[in-house]
């Protein structure tokens, strides 16, 4: 078995490679020629101001595969990122394909030895690891550098987005790069692991500074960790991004120079036809292709052909250069209009909901009206979030929060009211899932209790 720390340790040379690139252009070609090792920088080189760079771009390009998933990688392997799996998992995407460990995920009924997930648990580690590292080196070499903040918060959104996708137990281990000694760490609740996400977001609001994007993407952050932690916390995290300019946004970027750089949803969307943008799936689903703000293409096929699943691939997309929005002011307001819900000022409710939609540009938006309940006030809410952060890694934290029980801080909704639920689109039936099971590879962490095949505290939402 391989454990998550086999992987960050197996994967260092690549992080270091990739930060050392940028060092070469401060280099004296002659001593170039007689390097010992020419494939790898040791890590005890990567010193001064001038490493930072390419301690940040490390940073990036690991949360974006974290993220967003890739194309071909230095390993041989193309990667799904967790906006494809939690949108599976969700009634954002239907799978259209013959992988059982995808089949799983769409059915809501995830093995812990679901391979795609083992390696996305990987890289969503290595992300964390790899910002961590980058903040390290700011730290070390320039502590007042406003991407110190950045890199931070990268760390923290990893934290964040464990705690958003998968059960209760998910432990923070990590490796000497100097050593290989092993730190395991000890299984987390999903409240715990929110306050290291939101202690995290508090230290990159401190490094910004006076740099306004990275200051409003930690801002963002640490309100998106207190929405999930409650709504007792609601007030709070509208505060924290009244700041934010509605049409700010921080961008996953990719780029067409290589496969390792390409969107992974356009990927196994539109080149390999895994999947397509889903329309009331599942009973509860949000009807995606008929809403303006998603519009969809059918020219082109899924991966099962024989005409039984017609394609629609999102025009968000639909480009190996797409960049995948990670925050922005339309969730700023929406955060805002889900407290003013809660504080049952349904005049400002309505008014930040109709905003965005004013503001936008996108045609076919006609107004909203107040819904006559409050049940219908919070369909209305978490219909136009849905529309509006559709495949961005939100979907699947707004169910969970719906499941959640109201003694818990949530709505209260039962998971098959939200989820989807009932006769699978290509026969069987759904599972119980509300998040991903840790894989079993975590086992091998011995704070990990067991007995397999558990790997989890509780599979609560």
């Amino acid at each position: 078995m391989h454990t998550i720390i086999d992987k960050l340790y197996d994967r260092r040379s690549w992080l270091v490679v990739a930060a050392g690139v940028f060092l070469i252009s401060a280099c004296n070609t002659d001593q170039l020629l007689q390097a010992t090792d020419p494939d790898n920088t040791p890590p005890g080189a990567l010193k001064g101001a001038s490493s930072l760079p390419g301690f940040r771009a490390s940073a990036i390009g690991d949360f974006g595969r974290a993220f967003d998933g890739n194309a071909l990688n230095p390993d041989g392997n193309e990667y799904e990122g967790l906006v494809n799996m939690s949108g599976l998992l969700t009634d954002e995407l239907q799978n259209t394909e013959t992988f059982p460990t995808r089949t799983e995920v769409d059915r809501r009924h995830t093995q812990v030895n679901n391979a795609t997930m083992r390696d996305i648990f990987f890289n969503a580690h290595l992300a964390r690891v790899s910002a961590g590292r980058a903040a390290g080196a700011y730290a070390a070499f320039g502590p007042a550098d406003p991407g110190r903040s950045e890199v931070v918060s990268l760390e923290a959104y990893a934290i964040l987005l464990l705690a958003e996708d998968y059960c209760s137990g998910v432990p923070l281990s990590n490796i000497d790069t100097a050593t290989a000694a092993v730190q395991f760490g000890d299984p987390l609740t999903t409240q715990a692991l929110l306050q290291v996400a939101a202690d995290t977001f508090s230290a990159a609001l401190a490094f910004a500074q006076a740099d306004p994007d990275r200051h409003n993407l930690a801002e963002v952050g640490k309100a998106r960790t207190l929405q999930f932690e409650g709504r007792s916390h609601l007030h709070e995290a509208a505060l924290l991004v009244g700041d934010v300019p509605t049409n700010w946004t921080y961008k996953i970027t990719h780029s067409r120079n290589s496969q390792h750089e390409w969107n992974g949803i356009y990927e196994f969307m539109w080149l390999e036809g895994r999947w397509i943008e889903a329309d009331t799936e599942g009973v509860n689903g949000l009807r995606f292709r008929d809403d303006p703000r998603n519009p969809v293409n059918e020219l082109g096929n899924t991966f099962i052909g024989n005409g039984n699943v017609q394609f629609f691939g999102t025009l968000r997309y639909n480009a190996p250069d797409s960049s995948t929005v990670l925050a922005g002011g339309i969730e700023a307001r929406l955060i805002e209009a889900e407290d003013a819900l809660q504080a049952n000022d349904n005049v400002t409710f309505l008014k930040k909901l109709n905003d965005l939609r004013d503001s936008s540009g996108v045609g076919g938006l006609a107004p909203l009206a107040l819904p006559a309940t409050v049940t219908g006030r919070q369909d209305l809410l978490f219909s136009e979030r849905g529309q509006w952060l559709y495949l961005t890694a939100h979907r699947l934290p707004d169910l969970r929060r719906l499941s959640r029980s109201t003694v818990n801080d949530g709505y209260g909704r039962d998971p098959e009211s939200v989820f989807p639920t009932g006769t699978w689109f290509r026969g069987g039936v759904y599972g119980p899932d509300v998040n991903f099971p840790i894989p079993i590879e975590e086992l091998n962490n011995t704070n990990v209790p067991g007995p397999a095949p558990n790997t989890c505290l509780d599979r609560n939402p």
